[in-house]
C-alpha cells in the first residue's frame, strides 16, 4: 500500500507540474486587481465591485485573453482592463459593467501596439474604449460599445493613434462623440454611429500619399462606409486633418432637426481634401470653417437654401482654395462669407441669397 500511494503522489505531482507548464492550456480564474502575464481564459464572472481599481491589468506581451462570454464587473469608473506600453495582445468575448450605471470603462490603452480587442460587449459604459499615449496598429473589430454616457471610443487631447483598424463596431446611442478619433486611421468601416449625440470627430491624423475616402453610406461601395444618423450636433467633423476625401453625402437626412445651428461639414484647420458631390442644402451652415487650412477643394456641391452656404469663423485663414461648381443659391445670409487666399472661385451660384 505504501508503494502504492508513492506512485500516486508522484503521478499527481507530475501532472500539476506539467499543467503549471503549460498556462496557455488551462482554463484559469483571476482575482480583481492581478497581472496576467499569460494566456488566460475566464471560467466565471470576476467580480471587481469592491475592488478600487482596473479589474484586470495586463502585464506581458504576446498574450490572449479569452472572457468566454462572462461579465467583469467593475467599480464605478474603473476599467476592466488595461493595456500599458503592451503590445500584441487580444481581449475577445467578454463583458463589461459597472457597479453605477453609466461609468466604468471597457479597455484603457496607453502607448500599446499591435493588440487586438474584439467581439467584447462594453455597452453603458461612460467609456467604451480610452486611448492615451502614442498607440500604433491596434484593432477594434465586432465590439458592442453603445450607449456610452461619455464617449463609445474616445481620446485623450495628446494621444497619437496611427493606423488603427476601427471596423465593425457597435458606437450607436453615445451621449457625447460615438467616435473621438487623434491620429492616422488605416480602416474605419462598418461602424454604425447612429443616435448618437455627435457622430464622428477626426483629429491630427496626416494620410498623405494614401488619402482617406470616407464613402457615404447610401453608396453602392466604397473604402470606409459607415452608418450615420439621427444625431443632435456634428455628424462629422475634422480637425487638423491631411488628405481626407469627403464626397457624395446627403448631410440634412444625418440630423434629429432638433437643433438649429446644424452644419454639414464642421472643418477646423483641414490641409489638402476634397469635399464634393454631396448635399448640404436647407441647413444653418453647409459648411462652417475655423482654423488656418490650405489647399482643400469644395466643388459641385449643392449648399442651396441655407441659413449661410458657406460660413468662416472670423479667426479662420483659408489659403489656396478651390472652390467651384456650387450651388449657394437662396441663403438667408451670406452666401459664401471666406476669409482667406482663394486659388478657384468659379463656376458657383450665389443667386437669390440674402448677401
Amino acid at each position: 500500500m505504501k508503494t502504492l500511494n508513492s506512485n500516486y503522489f508522484n503521478i499527481s505531482t507530475i501532472l500539476v507540474l506539467i499543467l503549471t507548464l503549460m498556462p496557455g492550456m488551462l482554463l484559469a480564474q483571476v482575482a480583481p486587481g492581478d497581472i496576467i502575464t499569460a494566456d488566460l481564459t475566464l471560467t466565471a464572472d470576476l467580480d471587481a465591485s469592491g475592488y478600487s481599481g482596473t479589474a484586470i491589468r495586463v502585464g506581458a506581451n504576446n498574450i490572449t485573453i479569452d472572457g468566454a462570454g462572462y461579465t467583469i464587473t467593475v467599480n464605478g469608473n474603473n476599467s476592466a482592463f488595461e493595456l500599458s506600453s503592451r503590445h500584441n495582445v487580444t481581449i475577445k468575448n467578454t463583458t463589461v459593467l459597472s457597479t453605477v450605471t453609466g461609468q466604468g470603462r471597457g479597455v484603457s490603452l496607453n502607448s500599446a501596439n499591435d493588440n487586438r480587442i474584439e467581439n467584447n460587449t462594453f455597452a453603458g459604459l461612460q467609456y467604451g474604449i480610452y486611448v492615451s499615449g502614442t498607440s500604433y496598429r491596434d484593432s477594434l473589430i465586432n465590439n458592442n460599445m453603445s450607449g456610452a454616457t461619455a464617449g463609445a471610443f474616445s481620446t485623450h487631447h495628446y494621444a497619437n493613434s496611427i493606423d488603427w483598424v476601427i471596423d465593425g463596431n457597435d458606437m450607436t446611442n453615445s451621449n457625447s462623440w460615438a467616435l473621438n478619433y487623434r491620429g492616422k486611421l488605416k480602416s474605419l468601416d462598418g461602424n454604425d454611429f447612429s443616435g448618437s449625440n455627435y457622430g464622428v470627430n477626426l483629429d491630427a491624423g496626416n494620410h498623405s500619399g494614401n488619402p482617406l475616402v470616407l464613402t457615404w453610406q447610401g453608396a453602392a461601395s466604397g473604402p470606409n462606409q459607415n452608418t450615420f444618423g439621427a444625431h443632435d450636433y456634428h455628424p462629422l467633423q475634422l480637425n487638423n486633418m491631411y488628405f481626407v476625401n469627403v464626397s457624395g453625402w446627403d448631410f440634412p437626412s444625418l440630423y434629429t432637426g432638433t437643433w438649429s445651428d446644424d452644419r454639414g461639414l464642421t472643418l477646423n484647420s483641414v490641409h489638402d481634401s476634397h469635399f464634393e458631390n454631396n448635399n448640404f442644402s436647407g441647413m444653418n451652415h453647409g459648411v462652417y470653417v475655423s482654423g488656418t487650412g490650405y489647399r482643400n477643394t469644395l466643388r459641385n456641391n449643392n449648399m442651396s437654401g441655407n441659413n449661410t452656404g458657406y460660413s468662416t469663423h472670423h479667426y479662420a485663414n483659408s489659403v489656396d482654395w478651390v472652390v467651384e461648381g456650387n450651388d449657394m443659391t437662396n441663403s438667408n445670409s451670406w452666401a459664401m462669407n471666406f476669409r482667406g487666399k482663394l486659388k478657384t472661385l468659379d463656376g458657383n451660384d450665389f443667386s437669390g441669397s440674402g448677401y
